[in-house]
């Protein structure tokens, strides 16, 4: 049984001292989606399906509260456990489908799947660049604002989760990006998109300035609606099929579109960005050229590495792969850990998370060896 008071304390006391410049330990997080809850039987009881979830903004505000619930009364990690305080954060949760969605791809259902799109100009290239630019609130955007709208609209009738009202909503998708190349994939198909990088530049940074002007005109509309200031001390940046290219082809082809979006919405420094899979080679480029001195490392990673190639000051999130916490032995989830806490990635700024993206199904006694021996093997 834990005891959330003790437990919160410990992470509040972990955070100030990690963002003072002198840790007492590693921080751990953990990326959860949905996914973890609604793809898992055990847990989603009801049967509720994404469709269902998608499609109905107060389904999916009762849900994201019941997932919260959840995750903060079974799952350990340095964030807060038990009942808030204050109230429920939600998101208005549309996974990694928004932005191709946006751009009017359909989305579809797999079973016993994360909703995905199919690529709506795979055939007809030069319709794509007939289609942009769009608007902020187009596609999917739309529901996106009828959550907002939604959840204003439960905040005012009172709704209560077990006796605690709605708060906030986070991470909206007309604020952020999964990124534009990762967008033209989506939108042409992985295998189509090289080949215009390759064989048609002309077409490809066409399509790529387009997608960029329009993601960075929707971003702007977005944070004009939300009333949040432009330009941050730092911004947030996907582009996880950044790993089909070497890093010459990502610094000819990607990098010049990536550096147009941090220049709109970043002073500069403090950029974040996150790579699934294997695209560690980027990170180097990516800190000199961006200002990225934040990273959320996918897998495989060489930790030891990647801090003697990026310094103590820059910021890297990583850990065991999510294939070892959901299959993996109690034994060997807390060696992998142990191994990875006694490297030279301790020597500078480290917090430790799956690789990457809880899988459905991961044993919660596999998150808890893991957080166990971060406490014990993380400390400084």
């Amino acid at each position: 049984m834990i005891d959330f008071v003790k437990h919160n304390e410990e992470a509040h006391r972990v955070w100030d001292t990690y963002k003072s410049g002198s840790p007492i330990r590693v921080p751990m997080i953990l990326g959860i989606s949905s996914r973890f809850y609604l793809l898992d039987k055990d847990y989603n009881k009801e049967g509720l399906s994404y469709k269902e979830y998608f499609e109905n903004p107060r389904t999916l505000i009762e849900t994201q509260c019941r997932i919260s619930d959840f995750l903060r009364h079974n799952v350990p990690w340095d964030t807060p456990m038990g009942l808030p305080e204050d109230g429920w954060s939600i998101m208005a949760d549309f996974q990694n489908v928004f932005d191709a969605a946006w751009c009017g791809a359909e989305i579809i259902y797999p079973e016993n799947q994360c909703p995905d799109t199919r690529p709506l100009f795979k055939d007809d290239k030069y319709a794509l660049l007939e289609a942009f630019p769009r608007g902020a609130f187009d596609g999917v955007m739309a529901k996106v604002k009828e959550v907002h709208q939604c959840f204003e609209q439960m905040q005012a009738e009172g709704f209560e989760h077990k006796g605690r009202p709605l708060k906030e909503i986070t991470g909206t998708p007309g604020t952020i990006s999964d990124g534009v190349f990762t967008l033209l994939c989506q939108l042409r198909g992985s295998e189509n998109a090289c080949i215009d990088m390759l064989c048609d530049e002309d077409y490809f940074h066409q399509a790529m300035t387009l997608l960029t002007q329009s993601t960075i005109n929707r971003i702007t509309q977005w944070r004009k609606y939300l009333g949040l200031p432009l330009k941050t001390d730092g911004f947030a940046l996907a582009d996880d099929f950044v790993q089909l290219l070497c890093v010459e082809d990502y610094r000819k082809n990607v990098l010049p579109y990536h550096k147009k979006i941090y220049d709109a919405f970043s002073f500069g420094s403090n950029n974040f960005m996150h790579l699934c899979g294997d695209a560690t080679r980027h990170f180097p480029l990516m800190a000199a050229e961006l200002g990225v001195n934040r990273f959320d490392t996918g897998f495989p990673v060489d930790f030891d590495r990647l801090r003697e190639q990026l310094g103590k000051d820059t910021e890297i999130m990583g850990g065991p792969h999510i294939e070892l916490l959901l299959n993996g032995t109690r034994e060997q989830v807390i060696s992998r850990t142990k191994q990875i806490l006694s490297g030279k990635i301790k020597n500078g700024r480290f917090i430790l998370r799956e690789g990457n993206n809880l899988a459905p199904g991961t044993p919660i006694k596999n998150i808890e060896a893991m957080y166990e021996t971060c406490k014990i093997h993380g400390r400084y």
